[in-house]
């Protein structure tokens, strides 16, 4: 069965999602380009940590990354590479400062037997035990441009509950004195706060989610385990969502709810309640929608007839091919009389940061500009937080 803790938040909350791909499987082979540049991305990572904490390795730079194609046949482009480095920095940021570097594992296998039943096992990027200050920390990379939230993170959760039962072997008195950092680390999510977000708890703190875990597994494994739609309903999440009865029932019914007459004048919680329930309609809509559009695409591709419907290939903004000398572009401009030389243009203040320029300097003369107000759902996880 498909239980992995990196589709954790999936069936802890959908007990039948398990089930469900085992019946529908995502065929052999068959990756997104998400998927692929997210593989290629830890490669990146692991290399530069790996010379960064073996002293024979030279440690490579941004010329020496980018243009190289990765296992996953991927090539390297400078943001890729620069968004790795960013993340490099990061951890060694904390190694550094606790003087971690021999005690770092990168990419390492850990049993998660314990946790997920015998055979299964968790990579995490990053993982370092500080027995001095009794301090687990867990970094993740994430390439992805969804945001994914530390707070209550399963997949880093279940690596932290293997790592202390398996390794540590902590009763109940010793996870009270033991510290929990679970970091992650996404480049390409712009939010104000930065790329990184983390979540220290007590060790003991995570016992909670253990027994939600085991319910969840129970579930799973019991005669009748159901679907339960929500965010996880996303076809690259999950790849029997275009068969999902739960799913379908669920948009039907929005789709009634939207279709009757609404009143025109809402008082506050009659309002809030209206928005919620329309927030969540969006969400499942948009999973029904992509399962079915891929299950489209997949019949039409393979020489089927679906009236009214047929497909169009698409393309992105043209570009210069990756091989082709800019030089000789450059020149080919001059001989026409023409420049078309790119203007110069300034780092922007994070690149500067980075490269050690005063702060006091930088917020002389940069600024955060403010963008609309958005609605965003008070899922209480801030107050969880908070009493945490």
């Amino acid at each position: 069965m498909n239980i992995a803790p990196w589709n954790a938040a999936q069936w802890v909350n959908c007990h039948g999602s398990v089930l469900m791909q085992t019946l529908y499987p995502t065929p052999p082979g068959e990756q997104s380009e998400a998927q692929l540049e997210g593989k290629a991305f830890h490669y990146v990572i692991a290399k530069i940590l790996t010379a960064w904490r073996d002293a024979n390795e030279s440690i490579p730079t941004m010329r020496n990354l980018v243009g190289e194609v990765t296992p996953h046949s991927v090539v390297i482009d400078e943001t890729m590479a620069q968004a790795a480095i960013d993340y490099v920095t990061n951890i060694m940021g904390y190694v550094n400062d606790h003087g971690l570097l021999r005690q770092m594992q990168i990419e390492e296998r850990i049993d998660l037997s314990v946790i997920l039943g015998d055979g299964k096992y968790g990579i995490p990027d990053t993982l370092i035990w500080d027995p001095k200050r009794a301090e687990l920390f867990i970094g993740d990379a994430k390439y992805g441009q969804r945001k994914v939230e530390v707070f209550e993170n399963f997949q880093m959760i279940i690596y932290a509950l293997a790592y202390i039962d398996t390794v540590l072997k902590a009763n109940g008195l010793m996870d009270q004195n033991i510290t929990v950092r679970m970091r992650i680390y996404q480049p390409r999510y712009y939010d104000v706060e930065g790329p990184c977000r983390e979540w220290v708890v007590k060790a003991s703190d995570l016992r909670g989610y253990r027994n939600q875990i085991d319910n969840a597994l129970h579930a799973i494994n019991g005669d009748s385990p159901t679907c339960k739609p929500g965010p996880w309903c996303r076809a690259n999440h999950c790849s029997a969502a275009h068969v999902c009865e739960s799913l379908q029932a669920s948009t039907y019914n929005y789709l009634d709810h939207i279709s009757h007459a609404l009143p025109v004048e809402l008082d506050p919680a009659a309002l809030s309640a209206e928005y919620l329930i329309l927030k969540d309609a969006e969400e499942r809509l948009k999973a029904r929608k992509t399962a079915i559009e891929e299950q489209c695409i997949g019949l039409i591709t393979r020489g089927n007839n679906l009236p009214g419907l047929t497909t169009k290939q698409g393309y992105g903004r043209e570009r210069w091919k990756k091989d082709v000398p800019h030089d000789e572009i450059i020149m080919m401009g001059d001989l026409l009389g023409e420049d078309i030389r790119k203007p110069a243009q300034l780092d922007t203040p994070a690149q500067c940061r980075k490269k050690g320029i005063d702060e006091a300097v930088i917020s002389q003369y940069s600024e955060t500009p403010k963008t609309a107000v958005k609605l965003v759902k008070d899922d209480g996880s801030k107050a969880r937080q908070v009493f945490r």
